[in-house]
């Protein structure tokens, strides 16, 4: 296996978790806490971003981060991650009139090509 496929099959394992850990997290804040969904769905965000930022630096592309430089850059890229699926969203059931399923495919296939692209080649660069 070449590094880079090594790379994109740790990528889509870190995804899965960092999927994981926003559902397990939105929902047990939404359980416990008299909050409203945007909040539980806030808690599950940032708590999957965490787990991206760990399982990405030591699993997806090995390296020794400085937190200090990193992190923001990562941040960065989440955010725009974000950005993006909700942009992709509105645009495509919004103004396009496509079914909402069919956006979120598009999304599942943007936003993890633009946040591994971007992650390698300069949030987590060395």
């Amino acid at each position: 296996m070449t590094m880079l496929a090594g790379q994109i099959k740790r990528f889509l394992g870190v995804g899965l978790l960092a999927t994981a850990a926003h559902v397990v997290t939105a929902t047990a804040v939404d359980a416990l806490f008299d909050v409203a969904p945007l909040i539980a769905n806030f808690c599950g965000f940032s708590m999957a971003v965490l787990w991206s930022y760990i399982g990405h630096t030591k699993a997806t592309f090995a390296i020794r981060p400085r937190h200090g430089f990193h992190f923001p850059r990562f941040l960065v890229v989440s955010l725009i991650g974000l950005t993006l699926s909700s942009l992709i969203t509105w645009w495509g059931v919004e103004k396009l009139g496509a079914p909402f399923a069919l956006t979120m495919l598009l999304v599942a296939v943007v936003v993890p090509a633009f946040t591994f692209v971007s992650l390698k080649l300069w949030a987590l660069k060395t």
